[in-house]
């Protein structure tokens, strides 16, 4: 039997102890819920203190402030899926164990990763792929392909492709389901030595992505062919992986700017705000449905005093439905996203970041400073190639040399000819002759 606190445990390892986790409870299914954030460092604590009878869910996502919000997001310990088993022909009729088993099956057949447990939500299945570390929030884009993909192939049997953003919350074993009166358990466990197994993130993405990590494009070479040809909102594959990757990163970049300034002062707070969402919805991460939400939340963190009505931003939230319904604009003759796009030149200017901000970021950097970036990567990665520095190089030439003329004094007192010591030190005859100069008689 597994218990709160070890699937907890499974859940939020390896996270930052700074982090928190969100609880939400309710005294019934129709009531109102509250929300509680605790730091991760209470959550034996809270397990211990959570009333059984109500329903109860937690966070399956770490945040590094108290709020369960996308812009906030620290680390992710599980893929999961929400089942509505109940619903589909192969469930219909079956107890949760017997689903669960025929699940797994079925996961074998489509070729995905049996999962790490399988919870009895009280009607549904809770279905999770444990992960062996945190992931971080800058993984957050390909995490969420990686949950497209497992519900895109698992639709037909149920999966819920509303219950898939990294701020989803799922009930908590052994508390009630207060519509059907029944107990959360768990129904299947896929078990090693050590308790349920959890996979390698990179691992699961290399079984479920038609292509590897290290296949990928760079994010350099993404925005260089996006501005010659025009953009489409709607991508798919290793063209859309990469365009989220990089507008979700500048995102971040801007965030951080945001935390590490304490905050944006007053006459410039619409700016940020207004490229921070675009960014992130660009991404995918911000839509219609958790638009508010996430913007207020974004407000806050910019200014606590941050005052505005709904309606200021009536416009980039029509600007996002449009880019959600994969609608386009026409500017110059090319089509582009719907959405906000400008360049980093345009937001360096606009929101005053500065060069040592510009050094710190991934992505919003000026022309100079991408340029450096761009060498030092290349540099890196001729060096994993084995393309040694400059100053190795010369080196070994120089030694490499010092041996040459060393052997073709040694053979010239042999009394070797220059074609001969050519020939056995396999060197050109010029070379050998021009070497022979510089012997010293």
């Amino acid at each position: 039997m597994l218990f709160p606190k070890e699937e907890i445990s499974f859940l939020q390892q390896n996270c930052k102890k700074d982090a928190y986790f969100a609880l939400l409870s309710a005294r019934s299914d129709t009531a109102q819920k509250k929300q509680f954030c605790f730091p991760v460092e209470k959550m034996d604590w809270v397990i211990d203190h959570l009333d059984v009878k109500a329903d109860t869910w937690i966070s399956q996502s770490t945040f590094f402030v108290p709020s369960r919000r996308i812009v906030c997001l620290s680390g992710i310990s599980s893929l999961f899926l929400d089942l509505d088993y109940y619903k589909t022909d192969w469930g219909k009729n079956k107890t949760p164990e017997e689903a669960a088993n025929h699940f797994v099956r079925i996961c074998q057949e489509v070729g995905i990763p049996i999962p790490s447990l399988i919870v009895f939500s009280g009607r549904g299945l809770q279905i999770k792929w444990l992960l062996s570390y945190n992931i971080p929030r800058a993984a957050l884009p390909r995490w969420n392909l990686a949950q497209q993909k497992i519900c895109r192939r698992l639709a037909p049997y149920g999966a819920d492709a509303n219950a898939l953003d990294a701020a989803r919350v799922l009930r908590v074993l052994h508390t009630t389901n207060t519509r059907s009166g029944r107990l959360v358990r768990a129904v299947f466990v896929n078990s090693d030595i050590d308790g349920p197994v959890r996979y390698n993130f990179e691992d699961l993405c290399n079984a479920l992505f038609e292509f590897r990590r290290d296949e990928l494009i760079s994010s350099d070479t993404i925005l260089e062919e996006f501005s010659k040809r025009a953009q489409k909102p709607i991508l798919k594959g290793l063209e859309a992986f990469n365009l989220n990757t990089l507008n979700f990163a500048r995102a971040d970049d801007l965030l951080n700017i945001i935390q590490a300034r304490g905050g944006i002062a007053a006459g410039n707070r619409m700016n940020w705000l207004l490229y921070t969402a675009s960014f992130l919805a660009l991404s995918h991460q911000l839509t219609p449905l958790n638009f508010y939400h996430e913007v207020r939340k974004i407000a806050f963190m910019i200014d606590p005093g941050f005052r505005y009505s709904n309606s200021e931003f009536s416009t980039l939230y029509a600007k996002i439905k449009a880019y959600t319904n994969g609608e386009t604009v026409m500017f110059n003759g090319r089509e582009y996203p719907a959405i906000y796009t400008p360049k980093n030149e345009t937001i360096i200017e606009k929101l005053g970041i500065t060069e040592e901000e510009i050094r710190s970021n991934k992505t919003i950097v000026d022309t100079a400073t991408r340029r450096k970036k761009d060498a030092e990567r290349s540099m890196k990665r001729r060096r994993a190639q084995g393309t040694v520095s400059r100053e190795e190089y010369d080196k070994q030439r120089s030694e490499q040399k010092r041996f040459n003329l060393e052997a073709i004094a040694r053979l010239k007192k042999e009394g070797l000819s220059i074609r001969a010591i050519a020939e056995q030190l396999k060197l050109n005859e010029r070379v050998v002759r021009r070497y022979a100069k510089e012997i010293t008689p």
